[in-house]
């Protein structure tokens, strides 16, 4: 049996379910955060995370151009809320495909961040996947999955592996693929470092967890989700 879905329904709208790009790709803006806090978008020194209206007003404009695609590369020693702050500002501006980039030396990978629907979003593209798998970091640093204890890191890996194989024997496909659905988010409490969350989705997708997401609302900081929907879908 595949795994027993515990989620509010709050969470749930706030998923995304990840299918692999398609059509011709976009331009995409580029926001650095580097070690010490300085921000640099496409390579220009835009200050430092202390104040985010110079970023705020030059992707304002790309924007305003017609190209909404933003992946956001922090150094690892990164503070984690001024990672959260970011992602929330490059959303507000209205991105429609807003990604985390993970660097390392045993290669690079891109953690999805939810955005926001358009107002006349089709609602098929609102409707969230129940096969998502959810990690949550609980203020204590305990890990559940999908709302279930798990005992420690190591029982939460072998338990993704153990989910992956299931859906892979009972073709629990991605729609649209022969892929098994392995979409992850990950919902830190922020206790956790940026360092030790990147440790822990670098092991998620060494075990096969893909694509991965990040949740950046309701997270125990103080910052609220937003009444605004989520999409379920990537958009085009």
């Amino acid at each position: 049996m595949l795994l027993n879905m515990k989620l509010g329904s709050s969470l749930l709208l706030s998923l995304l379910a990840f299918g692999a790009a398609v059509g011709q790709p976009a331009k995409t803006s580029s926001v650095q955060i580097l070690s010490g806090g300085e921000i640099r978008l496409a390579g220009d020194s835009l200050g430092t995370v202390a104040d985010l209206n110079p970023l705020k007003t030059r992707l304002a404009e790309i924007c305003q151009k017609g190209s909404r695609q933003v992946t956001v590369e922090p150094a690892k020693s990164s503070d984690f809320s001024d990672v959260l702050r970011i992602l929330r500002a490059v959303r507000e501006l209205g991105s429609k495909r807003l990604s985390l980039k993970v660097a390392g030396s045993d290669g690079d990978f891109m953690v999805m961040i939810p955005v926001f629907a358009d107002a006349d979003e089709d609602i098929a593209n609102l409707r969230p996947n129940p096969l998502t798998l959810v990690v949550r970091v609980a203020a204590d640093r305990r890990l559940y999955l999908n709302g279930d204890l798990q005992q420690s890191q190591g029982a939460l890996l072998a338990r993704l592996r153990q989910v992956f194989r299931q859906r892979k024997k009972m073709k629990g496909y991605r729609p649209g693929s022969n892929e098994i659905e392995a979409t992850l988010f990950l919902k830190p409490y922020p206790v956790l470092s940026f360092s030790d969350a990147i440790d822990l989705l670098r092991a998620f997708h060494r075990v096969g967890a893909n694509p991965l997401g990040l949740q950046i609302d309701d997270l125990g900081d103080g910052h609220a989700s937003s009444n605004r929907r989520n999409r379920t879908k990537p958009c085009s």
